[in-house]
């Protein structure tokens, strides 16, 4: 038969050995779950803010045109010039200036728009880990066909 003594001392064993082992699996289970919790918020919060400056891409109309951002990349496109004269009223537009303002206001310094035939935007970093790629859908200027043009957009986090 265990004494008093005994009997809260086997108590106080176990209420410790309990405790220890709930800060133990505490521990790991924030340790290891919390930064990748955290990179999955991260990119979630990243695919969408790229969809959302896409979308401000296709609705943003240049001052004193009536032309979308993507309609003069389109344009920047076909005529393989960086700056593309509308007339007398609008004049020479420079489209890369354009295109690098809009992209630095959202993405700073980490992004970069490509195509077959033309590059904008700061070079990846090598030892990216993590980069997003965006594609984008351009419709391009032609009278006899409907042909498209696709431009990679590439963001990293890191």
């Amino acid at each position: 038969m265990m004494k008093k003594g005994q009997f809260e001392l086997l108590e106080l064993t176990i209420l410790v050995v309990g405790i220890s082992i709930m800060l133990i699996i505490s521990y790991f289970m924030f340790t290891e779950r919390t930064p990748k919790l955290e990179r999955l918020v991260t990119e979630e919060y990243s695919y969408s803010r790229l969809g959302d400056i896409v979308t401000a891409l296709y609705n943003t109309k240049l001052s004193g045109t009536e032309r979308t951002l993507t309609q003069l990349l389109a344009d920047r496109i076909v005529t393989n010039s960086s700056s593309v004269d509308y007339g007398e009223k609008v004049g020479i537009i420079n489209i890369d200036k354009q295109a690098t303002e809009f992209f630095d206001a959202y993405l700073d310094e980490k992004w970069n728009l490509t195509d077959s035939e033309m590059s904008l935007g700061y070079k990846i970093p090598s030892g990216i880990k993590r980069k997003i790629t965006y594609q984008i859908v351009l419709p391009k200027p032609s009278i006899l066909y409907s042909e498209i043009v696709i431009l990679n957009l590439c963001t990293w986090l890191e």
